[in-house]
Formats: structure tokens, C-alpha cells, sequence
């Protein structure tokens, strides 16, 4: 085990150094896209889309309820595992940085949740070209968690490919 984790941040760290000679381009794309996955921020999205009637109830709902499972279940897995976040990581603000730990990406279960979501609810929000955005916004999600030093890429993986299936099937098995 002690050989993938430090595989890992071996790969997280080239793919942050990676980022650094192209830091005046990608780190404000970076920055926007950790500030369009964060938590908060989606909890006052549901909430207009609830009071706003923008979408019918029992999505706007379901909106609500994949948000809060996820902070739930986020919460309680980064209690358990305690991974630190990685030593490089740098600038986080108070919004973004809700705690010291760093696996599972909690923006990146947001993100697969909203995906599948999205994905599901597309009719809902325009069709199709939704879903597809829905979907490139997930992996951006996920590429700039890395390439930012907030996660190592086990963290965002995780976030992804745990937290997808579970989504899913949260996703059929209750809100449909």
C-alpha cells in the first residue's frame, strides 16, 4: 500500500509542477472551476431552483437531497480516512477549504453526483447539449483538483469512480 500512495504523489505532484509553466492560463480556469464545484454554493442553487419553480419539484428536490447525501457521506468518509492534503497545496480561501482532509475530492462527488443528475434530468435544462456540458465540467472538475495540489489523484479517482456508482444507484433506486 505504502508503494501506490507514494506513486500517487509522485503523479500528483508532476501533474501540479505540470501546471506551473502554464500557470497564468490554466490557474483562473482552475480557481473558476473550484469555486463552481463548491458545496455552498450548490446548496444555494438548490434553493433558488426550489423557490423559483425554474424546474418541477420533485427534481428541484432531488436536487437538494443529492447534495445533502453527498456532504453527509463526504464528511463522514474524510473523518475516516484522514488523508492529509497535499503538502504543496496552497491558497486555499475559507469557502473552499472546509477541512484538512483530502480523500475523497468532495468537489469531485459533487460533481459525478450533479453529472448523473444532469445527465438524468437533461429535458429538465435544455436537452442534451446540458448533459455533455454537464459531463466535460465533471472531468475539468477532477483534472483541476490535481493540477491545483488540493488532491492526489487516488483522492480524485475515488471521489469519481466510489461515488459515481453510489450516485447512481441513489439516483434509481430512491429519486426517480
Amino acid at each position: 500500500m505504502d508503494y501506490i500512495v507514494r506513486k500517487d504523489e509522485e503523479l500528483s505532484y508532476a501533474m501540479y509542477l505540470g501546471n506551473t509553466k502554464w500557470n497564468s492560463i490554466s490557474h483562473p480556469i482552475c480557481k473558476a472551476l473550484e469555486v463552481s464545484g463548491n458545496g455552498i454554493l450548490w446548496l444555494i442553487i438548490a434553493a433558488l431552483v426550489i423557490f423559483t419553480n425554474y424546474i418541477n419539484a420533485e427534481a428541484a428536490i432531488n436536487l437538494l437531497i443529492i447534495l445533502l447525501l453527498d456532504l453527509v457521506v463526504i464528511g463522514l468518509t474524510k473523518q475516516t480516512f484522514k488523508r492529509k492534503r497535499p503538502a504543496y497545496n496552497k491558497g486555499m480561501s475559507l469557502v473552499v477549504s472546509v477541512d484538512a482532509h483530502s480523500f475523497p475530492s468532495g468537489h469531485c462527488t459533487r460533481a459525478i453526483s450533479l453529472c448523473i443528475f444532469f445527465v438524468n434530468e437533461a429535458e429538465s435544462f435544455g436537452g442534451d447539449p446540458v448533459a455533455i456540458v454537464a459531463v466535460l465540467w465533471t472531468f475539468a472538475i477532477a483534472i483541476s483538483r490535481v493540477v491545483l495540489g488540493r488532491h492526489h489523484v487516488l483522492d480524485v479517482l475515488a471521489g469519481l469512480c466510489i461515488f459515481g456508482p453510489l450516485q447512481s444507484c441513489i439516483h434509481y433506486a430512491y429519486l426517480l
